[in-house]
């Protein structure tokens, strides 16, 4: 029985309610229907309010009221989650309102309004442009405003959600590898766009690996006169991805070399410590000319064991490499070689991390790293993948189909 007699007393109040809400709306009395509408939005009821404000707005122009109504009408669609109409309706207010009582807040709110209806990053992006528009207008009108931090904190979002759908971009194109053409150099260039545009985003880091993997994709799938410098491109991305993240080092590929450990060090000072500036004041005073053909002679004799048309490669890659080179360029890379002799020797600690994710490619007959130095590499790393080619220290460079093979092997392990 009580149940009854509270649904019919809802029931009543509810009838009586949309009757008062009813007649408001035929209503001629402006000042009670102001009144009204203030007393709905306090309460929550936004879709009533704006129903009394729109109408409020036109016949209350060039008071404060107009301008009151016209703020609380845009709160209403905002808090309705019509953000659309919101920031429309808070454009409307400062545009009319430039110096008006709540300009600050209706500037601010229509970049917020904006910000909150952006789509995912997979979609369409140009309400996100938008917003970061609107946000950086408020920003320039009230550079001390109380929401300056809320307001730059959402554009960081907003560019991050761009960025997002540059790297999706990225990575479709990276996925779709050679179908229809080089979609590899696609990739590279979206993902080298976006952090020209957006330097300092979150994602660097997964925009940069994604840069790295497709030019040593590129690189593998290079006609032949294009893979040795399509390879030297991807070292280069290598090394300057692993100079900006250090500790984000996947897995490690090391051809050719030896490890920097306390006797190989010693090895390597013992040899050029008085070698290395003699040869140093050399290349700064003798005729690059000449040094540049020393450097050729010296090059090729690490090529072992090479067939004619080896040999012939070899020589032809050497010639290219060292065409770009200047003196200044030159005499700088040999510093940075001849300062492994002041290196602190490396402990196999460092390597820990990488345990089953190491790769090394050693030639077999290598005439500047020797066994014992290959030894101390191979112990240093942990659990390492090995794989040896022949032909002398350049042997990674002449046999480079072992070396592909070596290293699709390891790719496939690590998958």
């Amino acid at each position: 029985m009580k149940k009854n007699v509270l649904i019919t007393l809802l029931a009543a109040l509810l009838l009586s309610s949309c009757g008062e809400y009813n007649k408001l709306l035929k209503s001629t009395d402006y000042e009670y229907k102001y009144e009204a509408a203030k007393n709905y939005f306090a309460k929550g009821q936004y879709s009533r309010a704006a129903t009394l404000l729109n109408e409020l707005i036109a016949i209350l122009k060039g008071t404060d009221k107009a301008e009151e109504s016209l703020y609380m009408l845009g709160m209403s669609y905002y808090n309705q989650k019509d953000y659309q109409t919101a920031a429309q309706t808070f454009t409307q207010y400062y545009n009319v309102y430039p110096r008006g009582t709540f300009t600050e807040l209706a500037r601010f709110h229509a970049g917020k309004a904006l910000f909150l209806d952006t789509p995912e990053p997979r979609l369409d992006q140009s309400g996100t442009y938008s917003a970061i528009q609107q946000l950086q207008m408020f920003l320039e009108y009230f550079p001390d405003s109380s929401k300056k931090d809320e307001a730059q904190s959402m554009i960081f979002a907003l560019q991050d959600k761009l960025v997002m759908k540059e790297y999706l971009s990225a990575k479709l194109y990276y996925n779709l590898g050679n179908y229809l053409g080089n979609n590899y150099e696609s990739c590279v260039i979206t993902a080298q766009n976006a952090l020209k545009d957006y330097p300092y985003t979150n994602m660097r880091e997964d925009l940069s690996i994604l840069i790295l993997r497709a030019k040593y994709e590129m690189a593998v799938y290079s006609v032949e006169d294009k893979r040795a410098e399509r390879y030297r491109e991807a070292v280069d991305e290598y090394y300057a991805f692993k100079n900006e993240f250090p500790e984000r080092t996947e897995a490690m590929c090391l051809f050719s070399t030896a490890a920097l450990s306390e006797r190989t060090v010693g090895a390597l000072r013992s040899k050029y410590k008085n070698a290395a500036p003699i040869v140093l004041k050399a290349m700064e005073t003798v005729p690059y000319s000449i040094v540049r053909s020393f450097e050729m002679k010296q090059s090729m004799g690490h090529v072992e064991g090479a067939s004619a048309e080896e040999a012939y490669y070899m020589r032809d890659m050497f010639n290219d490499i060292y065409s770009g080179y200047t003196s200044e360029f030159d005499v700088h890379m040999t510093r940075l070689v001849a300062d492994v002799i002041n290196r602190q020797p490396c402990t196999a600690d460092k390597f820990a991390y990488l345990d089953g994710r190491v790769l090394l490619v050693l030639p077999e007959d290598d005439g500047f790293f020797d066994r014992d130095m290959q030894n101390d590499l191979m112990e240093m790393m942990p659990s390492p993948m090995i794989g040896h080619v022949s032909g002398g220290h350049a042997a990674t460079l002449m046999r480079v189909g072992d070396y592909i093979k070596y290293v699709d092997e390891f790719m496939e392990k690590l998958d």
